[in-house]
């Protein structure tokens, strides 16, 4: 069928979208806080597939003013060679022979009513279809923008911890080696005290 329908070049097309709108989303959280709103009015705007539905609502609705027409005239030309011979089959005459004819199609009372009713039907159809997948493209927008925003979230609270952690074992780390360092002076100390009571 079209390869614009078929459900690979969809996805694929899907994919591509979505990725370059979390690299986009990404690059754009890192630099400057964005909304939402406006990650889904960028993909609304930039959107190849959106644009193939909206290619879709135009052919309907020029499918509707063609409904609306009456057929265009035919217009025929015959030319030909013609004998005229008698019953026992003595030639009479001959001659060029030539024919025109021009047709034009009335529709039966109803018909091109009915075929504006389909042709508009159409037009909502394609209407629903473009609102559908616009509503879908956000939901799916909304719906990476908070997996972006969640695992920015979940980057700052590791980069937290772990500067706790490094605080911490800073801390500890000093902590124990200014014990040691009292445990060696309180060591020495007491190898002093006892040399000089031996003494």
């Amino acid at each position: 069928m079209n390869l614009f329908r078929s459900s690979y070049f969809r996805a694929t097309a899907r994919s591509l979208v979505f990725g370059a709108l979390i690299f986009s989303a990404a690059r754009l959280l890192a630099e400057e806080t964005i909304t939402l709103d406006a990650l889904v009015a960028e993909a609304l705007a930039n959107n190849p597939e959106l644009k193939f539905y909206e290619a879709e609502v135009a052919a309907a609705k020029g499918e509707r003013r063609a409904a609306g027409e009456w057929a265009n005239p035919e217009l025929s030309a015959e030319l030909g060679n013609k004998r005229v011979e008698d019953l026992s089959g003595n030639k009479l005459g001959d001659g060029a022979v030539w024919s025109v004819s021009v047709a034009q199609t009335f529709e039966f009372p109803g018909r091109v009513s009915l075929r504006k009713a389909i042709a508009g039907k159409q037009i909502e159809l394609a209407n629903l279809g473009l609102e559908q997948f616009r509503v879908a493209l956000a939901a799916q927008v909304r719906s990476l923008g908070f997996k972006v925003l969640a695992a920015e979230e979940k980057a700052t609270a590791a980069r937290e911890v772990s500067s706790r952690f490094h605080s911490f074992s800073m801390c500890s780390c000093s902590a124990k080696s200014r014990a040691w360092r009292r445990s060696r002076s309180g060591a020495s100390s007491r190898r002093v005290r006892s040399r000089s009571t031996a003494s």
